[in-house]
């Protein structure tokens, strides 16, 4: 009896980890075009395309999490941050619904404390919370399947009741999930939105179409599409 249940419990992980009888990964991400997304201060967001350029895609990301002090008002105040990449509020991800996020997670030998990620964009394992908890000087990979579009928050999640004092300290960002045909108004047209980056503002109606202006940009000013009642969930 308790053989059957061990081999009832084996496949039951098996099957939620998608792997075949011989315990390998079938399916998912194998196979995909892998592409690497170079992360930027918000709020600027990293370079991507409205509508999705054909299947979906493994989207390598790489953050490195900074313990450090952050000057905070233009008198000199500082505090103690804990940080996604350097920044309060960590870098945003932009994928398209379908897409793989793979990220990989650094806690460098310098930091003091134990860090993972939390994605609410991800199912299962706390968001990825249980798989990513690295101490100092370690680093994990993580990968999930954007399933559904939205902008969803990130966070560290480190247990109990640290997990409130990593989020309020600067832990937590988020990723944006773009449905694969782009963002659409509620008549279903293609809807114009706004990409900032540190060097560039365009205009973006489509892969084809797009308008780049070199102006200034205000820093302060937020640059996430509005998604239209089509594609809230």
């Amino acid at each position: 009896m308790r053989t059957t249940l061990l081999a009832i419990g084996v496949s039951i992980l098996m099957f939620a980890l998608g792997c075949d009888s011989n315990g390998r990964v079938s399916g998912g991400a194998e196979g995909l075009e892998r592409v690497t997304q170079t992360l930027v201060t918000p709020p600027f967001l990293p370079e991507y395309e409205q509508v999705a350029d054909g299947d979906p895609k493994v989207v390598q990301v790489r953050m490195v999490i900074e313990e450090k002090l952050i000057e905070i008002d233009p008198a000199g105040a500082k505090i103690w941050a804990l940080t996604f990449d350097g920044s309060v509020p960590g870098p945003i991800i932009v994928v398209h619904q379908d897409d793989y996020v793979e990220l990989t997670l650094v806690n460098p030998e310098t930091n003091m404390l134990q860090h993972n990620i939390d994605f609410h964009a991800a199912t299962g394992a706390l968001g990825g919370g249980e798989l990513t908890l690295v101490n100092p000087g370690q680093e994990v990979v993580f990968r999930f399947k954007a399933t559904k579009p939205g902008v969803f928050v990130y966070h560290c999640a480190p247990g109990g009741v640290v997990i409130p004092l990593h989020i309020v300290s600067g832990m937590n960002g988020a990723i944006m999930v773009l449905p694969r045909d782009g963002l659409r108004d509620a008549e279903a047209n293609p809807s114009r939105t706004t990409r900032r980056t540190p060097s560039v503002s365009r205009t973006i109606t489509s892969r084809k179409t797009r308008t780049a202006s070199t102006k200034s940009m205000n820093p302060r000013r937020r640059a996430l599409p509005t998604c239209s009642k089509s594609c809230r969930r």
